[in-house]
C-alpha cells in the first residue's frame, strides 16, 4: 500500500536537491480501488535538468497489512516507455515493513535523471505491487525535464 505511494514518488523522479514542492498527480490503474492512499508526493526539484538528482518523497495511508512490495516506475516521452526503474519498498519507506493498516507512511528515494534525457515533457507512472505481484497503488505525474 505505501508501496503504492512510492510509485509514484518514482515517476516524480526527475527532481533534485532543491526546496521541495508538491506535484499534481492522477490515480491510474491497476488496481481500481487504491489500496494505498497517496495523500502527497514532492520533489525537491520540481523541473530538473539531465543529470540532476531529485528526491522524491511520497507520503499516504494504508488500507491493509503489507509485508513488503516493489514500486515500479515507468517513465514515458509521447507514449513511449523510456525509462523503468524498481525499489523495495521496505528500504525506501520510513520505519520499513511491515506496513499496518492506518498507518501513515512516508517513503524517500533519489534517481538521477538520465544525462541523456532530452528537455521536454514526460509523464511517470508509478505502480507498487505486494510480494505477490497485487497491484496496491497506481500515480502519475507530469514531469518536465529543462535543458542545464
Amino acid at each position: 500500500m505505501i508501496n503504492t505511494l512510492l510509485v509514484s514518488v518514482a515517476i516524480l523522479l526527475f527532481i533534485a536537491l532543491v526546496s521541495a514542492e508538491s506535484m499534481k498527480f492522477t490515480t491510474c490503474e491497476p488496481p481500481a480501488t487504491q489500496i494505498f492512499e497517496v495523500e502527497n508526493i514532492d520533489f525537491d526539484v520540481p523541473t530538473p535538468h539531465p543529470g540532476q538528482n531529485v528526491t522524491i518523497t511520497i507520503t499516504g495511508k494504508a488500507t491493509i497489512d503489507t509485508p513488503g512490495g516493489i514500486l515500479t516506475s515507468k517513465i514515458y516521452k509521447a507514449s513511449v516507455n523510456l525509462f523503468t526503474y524498481k525499489y523495495d519498498i521496505c528500504a525506501i519507506t520510513k520505519g520499513g515493513c511491515p506496513i499496518k493498516a492506518g498507518q501513515v507512511v512516508t517513503s524517500t528515494f533519489v534517481q538521477k535523471t538520465p544525462t541523456f534525457a532530452f528537455p521536454g515533457e514526460y509523464v511517470a507512472k508509478s505502480l507498487v505491487a505486494d510480494l505477490d505481484d497485487n497491484p496496491l497503488s497506481c500515480t502519475s505525474v507530469d514531469i518536465t525535464v529543462v535543458r542545464k
